[in-house]
């Protein structure tokens, strides 16, 4: 279904964004 994708795509996009905060600090 469309939410799981979408679930899925936020959850991918957190996780990036936590990744590049980590080098970051």
């Amino acid at each position: 279904s469309r939410e799981r994708v979408r679930q899925i795509e936020v959850r991918a996009l957190q996780k990036l964004q936590k990744e590049m905060v980590a080098p970051a600090e």
